[in-house]
């Protein structure tokens, strides 16, 4: 081969070299681009005083969940049956959360008796629109609970306030209702 041939052998080599780097690097920005706008649901329990407890729901993903459609599953302990919930909705943007009331039981202690743990299953979208299953579940239900009650953690004075006024909205609703009866 004359240097021109190997010259032009060597460039052929760099110009592939450089054109897989470029493949790669164009499959990494769309990776990228994907877990910035992905949505992340997480189930938790959020205690409301010291016995007692919503399900909350957050997205802790970077982006929107787009057509949301999942089962909220309470899964139960030995012969205790599992409850499932559905649930839709059409975004469900980052950073917020729903709360969700828990099966009916006198307080946490017997919830998180009954109760494993909560799952939360289905599909949703991302703001690509891209489909993204959904298959979340939250630790052991009642070690969560034992180790809350031993942290001492105050609960969320936004709930507190929430309470009040929910009570306060009840109390003024039962007294219209009262001045109207005979």
């Amino acid at each position: 081969m004359t240097p021109l041939e190997w010259l032009t052998a060597a460039l052929v080599v760099i110009n592939g070299v450089f054109a897989l780097q470029m493949v790669r690097s164009v499959a990494e920005m769309k990776r990228s681009r994907e877990l910035q706008v992905m949505p992340k649901l997480t189930p938790q329990l959020r205690p409301l005083g010291p016995a007692f407890a919503f399900l909350t729901l957050g997205n802790v993903g970077q982006g929107p969940a787009l057509d949301v459609q999942i089962e909220v599953i309470f899964e139960g302990r030995g012969d205790v049956e599992s409850e499932h919930r559905r649930w839709r909705t059409d975004l469900f943007a980052p950073g917020e959360s729903h709360d969700f009331l828990t099966p009916k039981t006198a307080d946490l202690d017997e919830l998180t008796s009954k109760y494993r743990r909560v799952a939360v299953k289905g599909g949703m979208k991302d703001s690509l629109g891209h489909p993204h299953k959904v298959d979340e579940a939250s630790d052991d239900l009642e070690e969560m609970w034992q180790t809350l009650k031993a942290s001492g953690q105050v609960m969320d004075q936004d709930y507190v306030k929430k309470i009040a006024d929910a009570a306060k909205k009840l109390a003024d609703a039962a007294e219209r209702i009262s001045r109207k009866l005979p």
